[in-house]
């Protein structure tokens, strides 16, 4: 599909909900919506024993509520991409349900989201659902020129050539449009989805252009019965094609002109249930990924997890093995001329949970430790960073590699003090043999400057995170501070390391439940790196933002959003700033 297209279907969803008429029913909303990134088709509640540091963010995470101020507050490193996955309530159909947010505004952010159930009998449950997000506009030319500097600042270092500020034109696009379903009966339940993902680029160097069709399906036991069997099975199954022109480019830069991806997904646990406290299970997933066109290559894992699960009132402990078998290319790509997906990991990981409530409700101390292997396909490196392309490999990289997390720990508390205030305290160590980094690389003589990169490096980190939480009613605070040591930078690694310390605080008031206010902040100290011998860095950010919504009734509400207020050059992907200020506006429907 090309953008124009995406720029249709998103059109039309905005005229449909302008015709929409203000309602005054007191409905409540009963479905949530949510985003998430992984593309594996896991919804069954597995605890995520691999502590994920990922380094760089795409602008696509709004999670929201029915309401423009998101609760709880993400921070820059939670990575949270723009996949809609329905989760309703047991009776979230048993009546119409349509919910409409569309706004647009300056710098130009259209954005679109669209939820419609209809009433059903029985125990079918459907829902059709659309978003669009996406930004359009000026980039900060924050990429400089090489120089007999030693040292590199990537902001806007390329001034000479107006004397001012440089810019170039470019977009960024997502559009994702499907439907989803659950049949239940006594005993467990069925679900589907189904749907079509859209997303467009343009920088300086090339024309994206990416479609991909997801069909998933679901099947669990649903059970209250002390001794039963356990079962959940889900498949998942994407087939995606990236176009990509590089005419706006160096002919001297790497092309890619056109890549298929199928991904096959494959997630599944079962066992017996032993007296409502203990299960032994065993989990197998597996993930496949094959590759077209201009990309010719294939990589596969298959992970098997025996494991015994004991949970007893406030004690909880989840123990297993995890077998974890990679199938790899054996050719190098002749395009590239460098080997994909050649890293090898280690076979077998621990994996092991354990929450203990020392007081139960208000206190629980938790640890997690773990480790595995990731194919790391086509379509999530373009997840993680929509710009992603062959364009950014330099001499001897491998567009695709596999990650090793050797092992992780990490341990925790969480609670309330109260009824209003909550808090989480965890901290950790992992060491990856294998990880995807930002970076920035030079490409050859007749091509100056330095280029945003990615580079699989192997490295430590230590890591602390803080979450706090304020219920006051009508005044809610949520705030959060991630520290992260890796030694990268020590290393001298030819990448960016993850930001050591970030943090972010947002402040809401909501005045008589029709005007709500709310402030929020996010920064980041500078990222440190070098690239073919010289230091490089990314500079630190403040970004400062402000929202407002005002409820016409509970079906219609006007709300407005301010970003980057203090017209900052933020850089949460290197390479890539939006131009300063923003703003957009927008109608919520609720009917």
């Amino acid at each position: 599909m090309k953008t124009v297209n995406i720029f249709r279907i998103s059109a039309l969803l905005a005229l449909f909900a302008a015709a929409l008429p203000g309602f005054s029913q007191n409905l409540d909303p009963t479905v949530n919506v949510s985003r998430d990134f992984e593309l594996r088709a896991l919804e069954a509640e597995k605890p995520s024993l691999g502590m994920e540091v990922p380094d760089s963010v795409t602008r696509f995470n709004l999670d929201f509520d029915y309401s423009v101020l998101s609760k709880p507050y993400k921070g820059a490193y939670e990575f949270t991409p723009y996949v809609l996955e329905m989760r309703p309530e047991p009776d979230a159909y048993r009546e119409s349900r349509l919910w409409l947010r569309a706004g647009a505004g300056y710098g130009l952010h259209p954005t679109l989201d669209f939820v419609w159930s209809p009433r059903l009998q029985g125990n079918f449950r459907m829902s059709v659902y659309a978003s669009h997000d996406s930004y359009v506009g000026r980039y900060r030319n924050v990429g400089g020129l090489l120089s007999s500097g030693s040292r590199y600042g990537a902001w806007d270092s390329d001034r000479e050539a107006d004397g001012g500020r440089s810019f170039f034109k470019g977009y960024e696009l997502q559009t994702r449009i499907g439907t989803d379903g659950r049949y239940d009966w006594d005993g467990g339940c069925v679900s589907y989805d189904v749907s079509y993902l859209g997303i467009a680029t343009r920088d300086s160097v090339n024309t994206r252009h990416y479609d991909a069709l997801d069909v998933s399906a679901r099947v669990r036991s649903v059970r209250d019965d002390y001794s039963y069997f356990f079962y959940d099975a889900a498949l998942k199954l994407r087939y995606g094609v990236d176009r990509l022109d590089y005419s706006c480019g160096s002919a001297l830069i790497p092309q890619i002109p056109a890549v298929n991806e199928t991904l096959l997904d494959l997630r599944t646990s079962f066992g017996p249930v032993i007296a409502g406290e203990h299960a032994v299970l065993v989990d197998v997933d597996g993930r496949v990924a094959t590759y077209g066109r201009s990309l010719s290559s294939h990589a596969a894992n298959l992970v098997i997890t025996p494991k015994y699960c004991y949970v007893n009132g406030r004690f909880n402990v989840k123990a297993g093995i995890r077998i974890d078998l990679m199938k790899r290319p054996d050719e190098l790509n002749e395009l590239l001329g460098t080997p994909l997906n050649r890293r090898k990991g280690q076979i077998v990981y621990p994996d092991v949970y354990m929450n203990f409530g020392i007081i139960e409700g208000a206190l629980d101390l938790y640890a997690r430790v773990g480790g595995g292997n990731d194919i790391n396909p086509y379509s999530s490196m373009l997840e993680r960073n929509h710009f992603f392309s062959a364009a950014w490999l330099g001499e001897g990289l491998p567009l695709l590699e596999n990650s090793v997390e050797r092992v992780s720990a990490m341990a925790g508390l969480r609670g309330r003090i109260g009824s209003r205030f909550s808090y989480d305290l965890n901290g950790g160590w992992l060491f990856n043999a294998s990880a995807p980094l930002d970076a920035l690389t030079a490409r050859a003589a007749d091509v100056p400057g330095l280029f945003p990169s990615i580079c699989f490096a192997q490295y430590q980190c230590a890591f602390a995170s803080l979450r706090l939480g304020l219920d006051t009613n009508p005044f809610d605070l949520d705030a959060y501070l991630d520290y992260k040591w890796t030694d990268v930078w020590t290393k001298g690694l030819d990448a960016i390391e993850p930001s050591r310390l970030v943090g972010g605080l947002r402040a809401e008031y909501n005045w008589n439940r029709r005007i709500t206010v709310g402030l929020d902040c996010e920064s980041s100290v500078n990222r440190r790196g070098h690239s073919g011998g010289m230091e490089v860095f990314v500079p630190w950010y403040l970004d400062l933002g402000a929202d407002f919504e005002y409820r016409f009734s509970n079906g219609l509400s006007l709300w407005l959003r301010a970003g980057n207020l203090l017209h900052q050059t933020i850089q949460r992907r290197p390479g890539y700033s939006e131009n300063g200020v923003n703003c957009t506006i927008g109608l919520s429907f609720n009917l």
